[in-house]
């Protein structure tokens, strides 16, 4: 059995070390030539950023530094065709996997997908072009992109995205399927699935399950002239499914209307998260605003109509931050999805995260400019609240602190390759304070004895490697 040890050596560091959490609000070049999609935590503060560049039709990243000021940025595309990207995601070596569409390469093919490695300077490891054309049995023009990307436990690729067959430009085709292609850590194809529905299936986030299937979640469109309306050619429902491993359709459910001739309102849902007890959360659009709580067999456990967005993320307390793009806003909210507060802000935002001090990083464009919005752990831009040691996180290592820091009273972390830990707390002299074994994934450890300061957590593997460092604050109340 592996066993990880976990050590925290005290450093002699006073609560006078603690600033208020960076904020910002920081503008950019202009929307129309660039646009800023998806936003990446980076280890040391600061932030990577993807998007387009509508000049030179290529796909950007750049890292920011804690401050948001470019480091670098680098441009990727075929040399023929604009190459656009829709979703970013980083491996645990830091490397990127950037997921979209390009009109290069295949010009049989009104479009292909498009997925690019890089390292974690990013410079371009492997690209590679993906069309489902020539296993179709009719010669056709075929539109297909990924809408996104994630890795797979066995450090696989998994790509979901949609496809056309015979695709006519600005026109409702009721054949659009969506798909799920998995490849090796090289880009090589081993296997794609394609999900049809009943007509226009397209899909928003991917993701792994801690049973190592997949969720989708998306939208299904069914071909209908609307009651008032008849420039509308579709109603769309809010669209979860789920796979096994190899890719095969476990459950399915949607969320719309029971009389879509009647009714074309919109429903979309466009972020599915696994939340800690190993149900899911899902937010998007229908009949305004939706967010779903539904158990691992798709049953449903809670749905709320006041909130939805576009991005969701579960905080180690179990609540919920929410990006309400529509509304310029984020909410959170606690475990069931009551709202604890809700604030606005002067951004049309893309995408959101956590970064390594419990605040909240934005993306996206206000007034014809790229914009980047920082906030504390509440939202604040101004006037912040919450406190950070001023030293992030390092690395991961399936390590997640679920006590706040600062600490007053117990340190708790989970650790997700269960089984026993040794943990030891201990000062800069060398003398040990505490010293014990662990089973299970999580870990607490009281703070009874220990002088308020600054102490460093560290976890180590069986073979001495670090697997996750960090600084944690321990006060007294």
């Amino acid at each position: 059995m592996k066993t990880i040890y976990i050590v925290l050596a005290y450093l002699m560091v006073w609560v006078n070390v603690v600033f208020t959490q960076n904020v910002f609000i920081k503008d950019y070049d202009p929307l129309g030539p660039a646009n800023m999609k998806r936003v990446v935590p980076a280890k040391d503060g600061g932030f990577y950023i993807a998007g387009n560049n509508m000049v030179n039709d290529k796909t950007r990243l750049m890292k920011m530094d804690v401050n948001g000021d470019i480091v670098w940025e680098k441009y990727y595309g075929l040399p023929v065709g604009p190459t656009m990207m829709q979703e970013i995601t980083q491996a645990k070596d830091g490397s990127f996997l950037i997921a979209g569409l390009t009109y290069g390469d295949i010009t049989t093919y009104y479009n292909s997908t498009y997925l690019l490695k890089t390292d974690a300077n990013g410079n371009q490891i492997f690209q590679k072009v993906y069309n489902v054309a020539p296993s179709l049995a009719q010669d056709s023009t075929v539109a297909e992109q990924a809408y996104s990307v994630t890795i797979t436990k066995d450090n696989g690729i998994l790509l979901t995205g949609s496809y056309v067959n015979n695709y006519t430009p600005n026109q409702f085709v009721p054949d659009e399927i969506l798909y799920i292609r998995k490849t090796d850590s090289l880009g090589n194809e081993l296997w794609r699935n394609d999900f049809g529905y009943l007509a226009s299936d397209q899909p928003s986030r991917i993701i792994t399950t801690n049973k190592n299937g997949y969720v989708v979640c998306g939208r299904m469109g069914i071909p209908t002239v609307c009651q008032g309306d008849p420039n509308i050619f579709e109603a769309t429902y809010a669209l979860l499914l789920s796979t096994d491993s190899s890719g095969n359709l476990g459950w399915s459910t949607t969320y719309g209307y029971e009389n879509p001739t009647i009714d074309c309102s919109y429903g979309w849902f466009f972020d599915v998260i696994q939340t800690q007890d190993s149900n899911f959360i899902a937010t998007g659009n229908w009949r305004g605003h939706v967010t779903v709580k539904f158990t691992e067999n798709g049953s449903l456990i809670w749905k709320r109509w006041d909130i939805g967005g576009r991005i969701i993320k579960e905080l180690a307390s179990g609540e919920l931050i929410i990006l309400d793009h529509y509304n310029q806003k984020l909410v959170k909210t606690d475990a069931a999805g009551n709202t604890i507060w809700e604030k606005s802000y002067d951004i049309h935002a893309n995408d959101m995260d956590i970064m390594g001090d419990d605040g909240f990083i934005m993306v996206g464009s206000w007034d014809n400019v790229n914009r980047v919005i920082k906030t504390d752990c509440e939202g604040n831009v101004v006037n912040p609240v919450c406190f950070s040691t001023g030293i992030d996180a390092a690395g991961s290592g399936g390590v997640m602190m679920l006590s706040g820091n600062p600490v007053s009273d117990v340190l708790r972390l989970r650790v997700a390759d269960g089984g026993v830990y040794r943990v030891e707390i201990g000062d800069v002299l060398g003398r040990v304070h505490y010293s014990g074994f662990h089973s299970g994934g999580e870990v607490s450890l009281g703070t009874e004895g220990l002088t308020p300061g600054v102490y460093w957590i560290g976890v180590y593997g069986e073979e001495g490697d670090l697997m996750y460092s960090q600084k944690v604050l321990v006060i007294k109340n």
